[in-house]
């Protein structure tokens, strides 16, 4: 686009928001103050009519990207992979065993943004174990077998046979199932501590 201008464009960064931080305002920062002032005075005139705010199509813009027919303003990695891959990868889900259907066609069955902030604070190798042990891809013994790393799917624990994910909470040896309640009461105190709504306690 900007080769098609009839005049010569060149770039320079400004530091942004220098008056907030009581820098004293050049040229350059005086302009860019203005335009942040112009761009919040737009911002809140369209909060206030409720007009819809969408990037527009510059004049001559040869090429750009919309989702829902929307322009994008940059290029927003997990929204364009939720729409390429999103019904994919609930249609996968949907036929493993290990998930209700609808807890994945219903909206409010789980709360998925809620969860997916809660799973980006932890540490990188936590998270990849909680994604693993969620879709059933740990190491359990039913895995192992079915890998060829041993000749038994037997827990390590109880020796039942079929260890799954689900049975490394419900495994009922009796150490197991000490853990299991301490860490319950433990996450009972943190509930209440924070005041969690009673519907969502355990």
């Amino acid at each position: 686009t900007c080769q098609r201008l009839p005049i010569s464009v060149h770039w320079k960064w400004v530091e942004g928001h220098q008056y907030e931080k009581g820098k004293r305002l050049n040229w350059w920062g005086s302009q860019n103050k203005t335009v942040d002032l112009l761009a919040k005075h737009y911002w809140n005139t369209c909060q206030k009519e409720r007009t819809p705010n969408f990037p527009r199509p510059l004049h001559n813009e040869l090429l750009y990207v919309t989702v829902n027919g929307a322009k994008l303003s940059r290029l927003h990695k997990e929204e364009l992979y939720q729409q390429l891959y999103g019904p994919k990868t609930l249609a996968y889900w949907r036929g493993k065993t290990i998930f209700a259907t609808e807890a994945i066609d219903t909206d409010d069955s789980i709360m998925w943004p809620a969860a997916q902030r809660a799973l980006q604070r932890l540490p990188f190798g936590l998270r990849r174990f909680w994604l693993k042990f969620s879709t059933g891809f740990i190491g359990t013994g039913k895995k192992l077998l079915e890998r060829g790393y041993q000749e038994h799917s037997n827990c390590p624990r109880c020796n039942l046979a079929d260890e799954d994910n689900l049975h490394v909470l419900r495994c009922p040896h009796p150490e197991a199932t000490a853990r299991w309640d301490h860490h319950m009461k433990t996450l009972q105190l943190e509930l209440t501590q924070k005041h969690t709504s009673p519907a969502l306690k355990l």
